[in-house]
């Protein structure tokens, strides 16, 4: 459903928040290795899959308010 969906994508955007003091420490202040690079894929391209992902459900509430204020 489409809350589960908003859920689920709220958490994939508040964890790197909590965690990039961690991040800056482990992962960008050392040498660029192959571990770096699999770390960032796997952190950043679920972000941005997240957030394409919400397009639609963006668009169809707003289809949905204003169908609502219309009336």
């Amino acid at each position: 459903s489409r809350t589960q969906a908003l859920t689920s994508t709220a958490l994939v955007f508040f964890d790197p928040f909590i965690t990039f003091d961690r991040e800056i420490e482990l992962f960008w202040k050392p040498k660029f290795s192959g571990a770096t690079a699999l770390f960032f894929a796997n952190r950043y391209l679920i972000v941005v899959y997240s957030a394409i992902g919400m397009v639609p459900i963006a668009n169809v509430a707003v289809i949905w308010t204003d169908r609502v204020s219309l009336q």
